[in-house]
């Protein structure tokens, strides 16, 4: 497996190659699709398995529109459409995301099920949140050396003229013991449940 640094080479070589006068079809893929696709491919048949990545450039792109950027229902199709022509019955998935809704993740995870029978998380960089719930759903996970998974709790996401604030629910909220309320964080006493609490 290249470098980042030899990655990031052959991308500039790509793209100078796409520039040049009939270097890239019109409407043809992105330089930075046709490398991601030739690596998928040859771990695939590294492999023998096959290899899907869900991820999003949450990392490093611009703020996103909440669903575009996380774990969401209408990720499912997608699911369907990119495993539609595949016949194996083993799957490699790599997962990079920041988490989403947890009701997307069990859907996605419950389709995946029915189209293979040995599932492996590959996290090279991070799944958080929904994201950490699909790789926990897998057989395996194999994680990157520098990698990040998130512990699992309720949270609520509070939609503000300011924007989206993201809180852990305090233990009091999710006993039912206190509703959530006003322009911030509720407070609370006592830690994030845990399947144990």
């Amino acid at each position: 497996m290249p470098t980042w640094g030899e990655l990031l080479a052959e991308l500039q070589d790509l793209t100078a190659r796409s520039a040049s006068p009939g270097g890239q079809e019109q409407g043809g893929p992105a330089p930075t699709d046709r490398l991601r696709w030739k690596y998928l491919k040859l771990l695939s048949k590294h492999t023998g398995r096959a290899t899907i990545y869900y991820g999003t450039s949450w990392l490093t792109g611009p703020p996103v529109g909440r669903e575009l950027g996380s774990v969401a229902l209408h990720d499912v199709q997608g699911f369907m459409e990119a495993v539609s022509n595949i016949d194996e019955r083993e799957l490699d998935l790599i997962i990079t995301s920041p988490g989403g809704d947890a009701d997307a993740a069990e859907a996605i995870m419950g389709y995946l099920r029915t189209r293979f029978e040995h599932i492996r998380a590959v996290v090279p960089v991070a799944a958080m949140s929904a994201a950490t719930m699909m790789a926990l759903s897998c057989d395996e996970i194999v994680m990157g050396t520098h990698r990040r998974s998130s512990p699992l709790g309720w949270q609520c996401s509070l939609f503000m003229s300011r924007g989206q604030s993201t809180h852990p629910l305090p233990r009091r909220v999710w006993a039912g013991q206190a509703p959530v309320t006003g322009d911030g964080p509720a407070t609370g006493v006592g830690p994030a449940p845990t399947r144990d609490t």
